[in-house]
């Protein structure tokens, strides 16, 4: 708790959420290198349980995942065959007995 209360290498997960949407409807990079970076987020292989591991087949998730101390997250943009739709996602869980019953926990949200 001490190290979480000085919020060094952290965000809200609002702020990581419009961060996304902005990188999305490509605010922030030219669309070329908007491709690029989503393309290499959606092939990232951490965070295969948790989010990810809950969609549907044929969405795509752009994803980034974090793990700490007794937390685990897990953001990114979920998006289907239409590149101008997406969803923004963001999640954490914290103070759970085991990395599995979170990842399990943040793939449930990926069925919702």
């Amino acid at each position: 708790e001490k190290y979480y209360s000085k919020k060094a290498n952290s965000s809200t997960l609002t702020a990581y959420g419009s961060f996304l949407e902005n990188l999305a409807q490509g605010r922030l990079l030219s669309e070329s290198s908007t491709n690029l970076l989503l393309n290499l987020m959606e092939k990232m292989t951490t965070g295969e349980g948790r989010i990810k591991a809950g969609l549907p087949k044929g969405l795509r998730f752009a994803q980034k995942t974090g793990t700490q101390h007794r937390r685990i997250c897990n953001v990114g943009l979920i998006r289907g065959t239409r590149p101008d739709k997406f969803l923004v996602v963001a999640a954490c869980a914290e103070k759970f007995r085991d990395q599995k019953q979170a990842e399990n926990s943040l793939a449930l949200i990926g069925q919702a």
